[in-house]
């Protein structure tokens, strides 16, 4: 077998694994069937692979690399932090919707229904990828442009679970009027990152104007 054909069979098998472990999971996908997919003898999956586990991992470590390549650069960058969070969810969002079984695979794993046998092995390359946004945080609360007391978890997870949410109903947003504008990626990533920046609470001044406002008007005549 030549290199170039070793290298093609073995990206048959992680496309093919892929699509199989996103869409049945750990535990249904058999070899025999990622095989079959991949045009290739099960056989030849031990070639490449050490076991279905060792094949699961790379499955894993693939579809997580991008993000965690792109995290990495932003975090290098001397730009504001501000602009690394808008970048970097426009890219996440753009890069779900082209690689829908990477980032199905991702969501399983995140769900409570993704128990699968060997969830241990990718915990824990899902949580260096979060880690990467929390240091993203942590880089905007040092620079002073987040707010101290802002929680680098639970902001993460805000996130995700925006992203997460996009992904799965992104195709129904589109289908109503109110909500037609949210089914843009770019327009959806902005938005939610303006809303995590700015909140939803206006200014205390405002405020407190609209309080003093609301007690004249109740107040009886």
């Amino acid at each position: 077998m030549s290199h170039f054909s070793a290298v093609g069979g073995a990206r048959a098998i992680l496309k093919a694994a892929t699509d199989l472990f996103a869409n049945t999971g750990y535990d249904s996908a058999s070899l025999a069937e990622i095989a079959n997919r991949a045009g290739v003898c099960k056989a030849n999956i031990f070639h490449h692979f050490a076991s279905k586990e060792s094949l699961y991992l790379e499955v894993v470590k693939a579809a997580s690399r991008a993000d965690e390549e792109y995290a990495k650069t932003l975090l290098g960058e001397s730009c504001p932090v501000t602009e690394k969070l808008r970048r970097l969810a426009r890219f996440r969002l753009q890069y779900m919707l082209d690689h829908r079984s990477e980032s199905l695979l991702a969501c399983r794993e995140m769900s409570d229904d993704g128990r699968s046998s060997v969830r241990h092995l990718a915990r824990d390359v899902l949580q260096r990828n979060f880690r990467l946004l929390m240091a993203l945080f942590e880089q905007g609360r040092s620079s002073g442009e987040f707010r101290e007391d802002i929680d680098p978890a639970v902001t993460s997870l805000t996130l995700v679970a925006a992203q997460d949410f996009y992904f799965r109903f992104h195709g129904t947003l589109g289908e109503f009027d109110e909500t037609r504008h949210c089914a843009d990626p770019v327009r959806y990533a902005d938005a939610i990152v303006d809303l995590m920046l700015d909140g939803i609470s206006a200014p205390r001044a405002a405020c407190t104007v609209r309080s003093k406002r609301r007690r004249r008007a109740s107040v009886p005549l």
